[in-house]
């Protein structure tokens, strides 16, 4: 009996070892690699027009749409294809794969100074990602997307989970 108490005291000490280690690495260090959109979702959508503004979680928001005369269903919410994956590179590149389409999206990544916030650089327009955690093998963030159709705006709050 006295063996598996100091095997488990054993195995313990060196998972807790493991986990101080992963925790003391760069957020840029833990970014680096191919990562796979495991799962994306929408965690509410806020609609405006005036002083008037509605919010509605993803499955409300669909029903909402529907109502609206909206064929919509959860796969054209997305904002990236299924199996997206991404590449970010030691030199500050990064590239958008998609499994289904042979074009790429490749531009250059940073970390916002507090390494809070992850900035792809496409064309012209930054793509700004709240990272909420990251580790060397998860990392779950939030992009917010606002657009404004006929004075009417609308801002949507994506998670989206990735793997390595």
């Amino acid at each position: 009996m006295e063996k598996w108490k100091n095997l488990v005291w054993v195995i313990t000490l060196i998972w807790l070892a493991a986990c101080k280690e992963e925790e003391n690495l760069p957020r840029p260090t833990l970014l680096l690699g191919t990562w796979n959109l495991n799962e994306q979702s929408i965690e509410q959508v806020t609609i405006s027009s005036g002083d008037n503004s509605l919010t509605f979680s993803e499955e409300e928001f669909i029903q909402y749409l529907a109502i609206a005369g909206e064929d919509v269903n959860v796969d054209d919410l997305r904002i990236f294809p299924e199996n997206a994956t991404f590449t970010f590179e030691e030199d500050q590149n990064y590239q958008i794969e998609d499994p289904s389409n042979t074009e790429n999206i490749a531009g250059t990544w940073g970390l916002s100074q507090d390494e809070s916030q992850l900035t792809l650089q496409l064309a012209d327009q930054p793509l700004v990602f709240d990272i909420l955690s990251l580790s060397d093998n998860q990392m779950q963030t939030r992009f917010s997307l606002s657009q404004v159709e006929e004075g009417i705006r609308f801002e949507i709050d994506f998670i989206l989970n990735f793997v390595k």
